[in-house]
């Protein structure tokens, strides 16, 4: 089910770049479904009992782990060499089931439960059809019921996450311990640009985010920003724009917008946009506009009442334009904040230039690989192991 592997596209970063100056430039439309295989062969070494490969693919190394499972590098094994490298992120359906999230349906006025692995199915009944140069793109799930693992074939982001977080300064930076917060002038307009136009993209699809932040935004080898993370994403018609109005927060807290922070209905859309104009500052300077080091109850409150904390010289070092821009975003004021569509022709943004084009996957103009690890330290696990606290393929439901 799904489109023939071998008619896979190189990558969304294969689709033409918008017109640097500005010009209203539309992707071609484009039908997109992932694969759906139901019968899984985990393979595993004899002597280790770590997973080796899975169908066609080879696993080359560890990425990360979390909670409920892993993500590793894989080759997909398939014709001749050079093989296409995937990410492959690996879930422990026992441990899903395990988690549960509860939140009150407005519509039908009761408590609902929901399990981790519901929650997943619904993330992948959202990537599925996306296909955009600035959304990470789903190709296959492998979903057999008689194992414990789902697994989920995506695109190799090499460049790891957009910026990472450091909690003991508040402040964001483009590696772990970097020399300075912030990044460089035509790197953060590069990531906003694409990731107003990604929002966009899923907008129209009828698809809200809802949990943007430096840490779900990755960067493709050429330096193109792609949104993931969709477990907190919602639906909506975009033709009724009633049906994008929610109560409930989700996501993370420092990025709630001052509406949703108060109880009131918040336009998922909006949210979505007041986000990214948070995401702008962490990119141009490296810091949030409010606290995240408060409690939720004063975080709430100050994203409220507060103005934005922004550098005293954003003017005098960036110009009138971009203090506008800013400003506008963090309207307290849903009504007058502009959305993204406004935000994508602003004049700032026509200044941004394409991001550089790449020679090959895996490798920079000069040919050296750009490969590295998503995630914090996962390159220092042995090459296709699994972490201890994920079970093994062996551990099956039946």
């Amino acid at each position: 089910r799904g489109p023939c592997l071998t008619d896979w596209p190189m990558t969304a970063g294969d689709l033409p770049e918008p017109d640097p100056q500005g010009a209203d430039q539309q992707d071609q439309p484009r039908t997109w479904d992932c694969a759906f295989t139901d019968m899984v062969d985990w393979r595993e070494d004899d002597v280790t009992g770590r997973v080796t490969g899975v169908n066609d693919y080879s696993v080359e190394r560890s990425l990360g782990s979390g909670a409920f499972g892993t993500v590793v590098e894989v080759e997909r094994c398939v014709g001749d060499p050079p093989f296409r490298r995937f990410a492959l992120k690996i879930l422990s359906r026992k441990r899903l089931r395990k988690q549960r999230q509860t939140y009150f349906d407005e519509d039908q006025g009761v408590m609902v439960v929901q399990t981790g692995e519901e929650l997943v199915q619904q993330e992948i009944q959202v990537m599925r059809h996306l296909f955009h140069r600035n959304v990470v793109i789903l190709f296959e799930v492998l979903d057999d019921m008689s194992c414990d693992f789902i697994g989920l074939v995506t695109e190799l982001l090499s460049g790891g996450v957009s910026m990472v977080f450091d909690e003991a300064t508040c402040t964001f930076s483009a590696t772990k311990g970097g020399p300075s917060p912030g990044l460089d002038l035509p790197t953060a307009a590069r990531y906003f640009r694409d990731l107003v136009d990604g929002l966009l993209y899923l907008h129209d699809q009828g698809i809200a985010h809802r949990d943007i932040k430096p840490e779900n935004l990755l960067i493709y080898e050429n330096g193109t920003l792609r949104i993931s993370d969709y477990g907190c994403a919602d639906t909506f018609d975009p033709a009724d724009p009633t049906t994008a109005l929610r109560k409930d927060t989700k996501g993370t807290e420092v990025f709630h917008p001052p509406e949703a922070c108060a109880g009131l209905p918040c336009d998922m859309r909006q949210g979505d946009a007041w986000a990214a104009g948070l995401c702008l500052c962490c990119f141009m300077f490296g810091r949030l506009p409010f606290r995240p080091d408060l409690p939720p109850e004063a975080l709430y409150t100050s994203i409220q009442r507060d103005e934005p904390l922004l550098p005293a010289d954003l003017v005098e070092v960036h110009g009138e334009i971009l203090f506008q821009l800013i400003s506008a975003m963090l309207c307290k004021d849903p009504s007058e904040r502009p959305g993204l569509a406004e935000v994508a022709g602003h004049e700032w943004l026509k200044q941004v230039p394409p991001p550089p084009t790449i020679v090959g996957q895996g490798h920079q103009e000069d040919g050296s690989r750009s490969d590295v690890p998503h995630g914090d330290g996962g390159g220092e696990e042995d090459a296709g192991s699994l972490p201890a606290a994920v079970p093994t393929p062996s551990s099956s439901t039946g």
